[in-house]
């Protein structure tokens, strides 16, 4: 009936996701504007950027404690 309440970064991940897609939106719509094209991953520059920004993006969510009183 009650079930325990997870602890930790867990119970931000719903938090976490819907940032990197806001940010991948941002990112592509960016491309679109500066190169009028939607095929940013053949470029090798931009596709690194668009893997780092994953990294660095949970990297920072789970260690830095940005979602830490968002419940």
């Amino acid at each position: 009936m009650y079930q325990k309440q997870s602890k930790g970064w867990k119970k931000h991940l719903d938090f976490i996701l819907l940032d990197l897609i806001c940010l991948y939106l941002a990112y592509i719509l960016a491309y679109y504007v500066r190169q009028k094209s939607f095929v940013l991953l053949q470029s090798n520059l931009y596709r690194g950027m668009f893997f780092a920004f994953f990294f660095i993006q949970f990297s920072v969510s789970i260690f830095g404690e940005s979602f830490k009183n968002v419940l």
